[in-house]
């Protein structure tokens, strides 16, 4: 079995360093829940076929779009926007690491929105099989790769 939590989080840790500046480690502390998070998914197909989830509240998206364009009030759409490129550069990361053969190639779907939560369905989302729940920053952000072969 592939060890997928490890990968992702380190891909999505990297991804964040480099983008806007914020540091992701596993929360140490209870912090609160998101009113309002966004669930982006990817699917991959290739030698190996899959979903990466992220769940990400908007408090988080706005401050990546702060520390990324320098916009202090961003729209739903830029907090979006900036969780889909997020989860993109991430899975650019990830999926070199995968186990596969050097030559092998994926293809990925364009990240897409797939819900608005709220946090009833967060900690839903958070309460599934293979879902790591890191804090950036002192928001929280969830994520899950789910390898189907």
């Amino acid at each position: 079995m592939i060890e997928t939590s490890n990968i992702l989080v380190e891909a999505l840790g990297k991804s964040l360093e480099t983008m806007a500046f914020l540091t992701a480690t596993a929360p140490e502390e209870e912090l609160e829940t998101p009113e309002k998070s966004y669930l982006i998914e990817m699917h991959i197909e290739g030698p190996l076929n899959g979903t990466v989830e992220m769940l990400a509240g908007h408090k988080l998206g706005q401050t990546m779009v702060e520390n990324i364009s320098g916009v202090e009030q961003a729209d739903e759409d830029n907090v979006i926007d900036v969780l889909k490129e997020l989860l993109n550069v991430a899975c650019g990361l990830l999926l070199p690491v995968l186990p596969a053969m050097p030559e092998d190639k994926f293809d990925i779907t364009v990240p897409e929105l797939k819900e608005i939560c709220d946090r009833e369905q967060w900690e839903q989302f958070v309460r599934q099989d293979g879902v790591t729940v890191l804090d950036v920053e002192g928001q929280l952000l969830a994520s899950r790769l789910t390898i189907d072969n």
